[in-house]
């Protein structure tokens, strides 16, 4: 569906050959720096997104169109933005290793035709954790995803986390958590989420017990993590633990239509979120032709269970996709399901069209 916006967006920008620029559209330059060295930084990417303020309202564009408006930097620091939009733009700077300068920040530019230049954007070179993943007997895990989230204290004295970078383990269980501002953070490991293809399942095979998100020093709660200090533009190393296995049950159910009659290949799944930490995915194999499931390997704790039908499209090579709609909590057809102690049967699951 997005291919499909970009390409009209294209083309409705695209007459007799040349790109055309709408009433008020102009460019956006400038140069991307580093604030240590005032050296140029090659390879960063720039964005736009509106934003309120100043002698314009913010502009009202397409998302398609958003995504047009980006470019990254040449072996100089300098990007260059063009068909944008009259009114005011906030600017966005990503760059590997470097702290991102996001929406939030103060760095605003104002469109009205012609080229708007702006003054040199300096970029700190954040720090980095630095570490390893093992399992329970001291061996490596590898493709964990490890996310650092910085801690911050509200004014009221609780914390709370935001923000942060992840990065993945390799065959060695080691990770670099890169692009870091300074501060605290707390570092957590997170099981790869389990992958059933829609058309012939391959579930993995059902076992007593199963990693779980672990936040280090090995923790089961962030309440117990420990936090990590991080300092501008150093590394923080030796952060090496070891990730926790739980008892793991297995959900059965059926997925059936509006009208009750069983459902065959739809997509099932268990969803456990808890903001800001990205949501726990427990998938099963595809549903039988009688509408019958099972997900395996499924620790204690509430999840949301979805049932979908996949939506399966051909592109222009002849191969076939299938996607899914959403991983959301609570989210339409949903069904809340407490696994405690044992393995949870008759779960019944509308199926959600594509």
């Amino acid at each position: 569906m997005w291919s499909v916006l970009v390409t009209l967006a294209v083309a409705l920008l695209a007459v007799d050959g040349q790109t055309a620029v709408s009433s008020g559209a102009g460019v956006v330059t400038g140069r991307i720096v580093d604030a240590a060295t005032g050296e140029p930084i090659p390879g960063a990417t720039v964005s736009l997104s509106p934003t309120s303020g100043g002698r314009s309202t913010s502009p009202s564009v397409p998302v398609a169109l958003l995504r047009l408006l980006t470019n990254q930097t040449n072996v100089a620091g300098i990007f260059e933005i063009v068909n944008v939009p009259s009114g005011r733009w906030s600017v966005q700077v990503s760059k590997e290793g470097y702290i991102p300068l996001g929406p939030s920040s103060s760095l605003a530019v104002e469109v009205g035709g012609g080229t708007a230049r702006i003054r040199d954007v300096q970029i700190d070179r954040g720090g980095a954790i630095v570490g390893r993943v093992l399992d329970a007997r001291g061996g490596p895990i590898t493709r964990v995803m490890v996310l650092a989230m910085q801690q911050l204290r509200n004014r009221d004295g609780s914390v709370r986390l935001t923000g942060g970078a992840s990065g993945q383990t390799n065959d060695l269980g080691e990770f670099r958590v890169s692009g870091l501002g300074p501060g605290l953070y707390v570092v957590l490991a997170q099981p790869p989420p389990s992958f059933v293809n829609p058309f012939t399942g391959g579930s993995p095979t059902a076992a007593p017990a199963s990693s779980v998100r672990t936040f280090y020093p090995g923790a089961l709660d962030v309440a117990q993590a420990s936090p990590v200090a991080v300092s501008r533009g150093l590394t923080t190393r030796g952060i090496e633990f070891s990730m926790l296995s739980v008892p793991s049950y297995q959900v059965f159910g059926v997925v059936v239509d509006n009208s009750g009659r069983p459902v065959g290949g739809a997509a099932v799944r268990l969803v456990q979120a808890r903001p800001p930490l990205p949501a726990t995915v427990y998938q099963g194999s595809p549903s039988a032709l009688d509408g019958t499931f099972v997900i395996v390997n499924v620790p204690e704790g509430r999840y949301s269970a979805q049932a979908a039908i996949p939506l399966v499209t051909r592109n222009s090579n002849g191969g076939i996709s299938a996607s899914i709609r959403g991983e959301r909590a609570g989210g339409p057809g949903s069904v809340e399901v407490v696994v405690r102690g044992a393995n949870v049967e008759g779960l019944r699951l509308v199926a959600t069209p594509p």
